[in-house]
């Protein structure tokens, strides 16, 4: 029988993100994870009606679909979809951070040894 050789796994070590939740405009010191918004362009009430629409469309259109969102400016709409409704949220002056759910170190066989 044909002896097979296999891949050595990757050794990764996952760390959680270190979330710095708290938002403090006195504090210039402190690096926060999330941006401001509140100095955004501001979009009018027409075009914010048109993304609710947009958002909902889109969620009726595909039943895959669980969320939409449009956003620009000062202005965020998300539209969620569960197995009885629809919900939009309508934002101005948001704030936003995004925050990866692992971060990954690789490690080469020689650096485990």
């Amino acid at each position: 029988m044909k002896k097979f050789n296999f891949i050595e796994p990757i050794k990764i070590e996952v760390r959680y993100p270190n979330v710095k939740s708290v938002y403090d405009e006195d504090d210039s010191d402190v690096e926060a994870d999330f941006f401001s918004f509140t100095n955004g362009v501001h979009v009018d009430n027409k075009t914010v009606q048109g993304w609710v629409n947009d958002c909902v469309r889109k969620l009726l259109d595909d039943p895959e679909n669980h969320y939409s969102y449009h956003h620009s400016g000062n202005t965020l709409v998300i539209a969620t979809r569960n197995s009885e409704e629809i919900n939009v949220f309508v934002s101005r002056s948001h704030m936003q951070a995004t925050i990866p759910f692992y971060e990954y170190t690789y490690y080469d066989e020689e650096e485990t040894m």
